[in-house]
């Protein structure tokens, strides 16, 4: 069960049912997308609802981002093409296509493209990025 001060802790309470009601109505960007083809967007939004939100993103090669980053949620990586390197807190991991990290609320985290090609992923956030 799902604890009512979790949501407020997470700042998840004003986003319920602020975009979508119960029943058969769906929110806003929900509906199949070819993530493929989003390849060499450097952020795009492909999908979100009040618990979460899809991303694709595109690094350059030898490009980061996150340095110093913190997150009150979950942040999920599916790796779609390309090689990186991802830092959680002080462990690093070496990370290609087809491979999944999930980084976890308050956790330092960088993602350094190490390949010489693009690095393409899906990035899962819960809450949704603001």
């Amino acid at each position: 069960m799902f604890c009512p001060l979790s949501r407020i802790k997470l700042g998840l309470e004003s986003r319920k049912n602020k975009k979508f009601k119960k029943g058969n109505s769906l929110p806003p960007r929900m509906k199949p997308v070819d993530i493929l083809a989003l390849k060499g967007n450097p952020f795009r939004v492909v999908q979100q609802s009040p618990l979460s939100q899809s991303v694709v993103m595109t690094l350059k090669s030898k490009e980061e981002i996150g340095k110093g980053e913190l997150h009150d949620g979950d942040q999920i990586l599916y790796f779609l093409d390309g090689e990186g390197e991802v830092t959680l807190g002080s462990k690093k991991f070496q990370m290609a296509k087809g491979m999944t990290i999930t980084i976890p609320p308050q956790t330092q985290h960088q993602l350094y493209n190490t390949g010489k090609g693009d690095l393409f992923f899906l990035k899962i956030y819960t809450p949704p990025s603001e």
